[in-house]
C-alpha cells in the first residue's frame, strides 16, 4: 500500500480489491476529491491488509438502515 492514503482512498481501494467487476460510485462536492478518489484505483492492498480491514469492519458489527428514516419517507428504497 502507498505510504499515505486518505480513509476514502483506503475504502475505495478495498472495494476495488473485492472484484474487478465492481465499480464504486462516489460522490463529492470538490474537484480535487474526485482526483484523489480516482487515484485509489492504483492502490494495491496485500491480502494481509485486506484481512485486517475486514476484521475491523466485521459484517457482524456493521448494522443499520441504508437510508435514514426521514429520507425513506420521501422515496421508495430497498430498506
Amino acid at each position: 500500500m502507498a505510504s499515505w492514503v486518505s480513509i476514502v482512498q483506503l475504502a475505495l481501494a478495498w472495494i476495488f480489491a473485492q472484484s474487478s467487476s465492481i465499480v464504486p460510485l462516489f460522490g463529492t462536492a470538490l474537484p480535487h476529491h474526485v482526483q484523489e478518489n480516482i487515484k485509489s484505483e492504483n492502490i494495491s492492498l496485500s491480502q494481509s491488509e485486506i484481512e485486517t480491514i475486514e476484521a475491523i469492519i466485521s459484517k457482524d458489527i456493521v448494522q443499520g438502515s441504508r437510508h435514514p428514516e426521514m429520507a425513506r419517507k420521501f422515496y421508495k428504497t430497498d430498506q
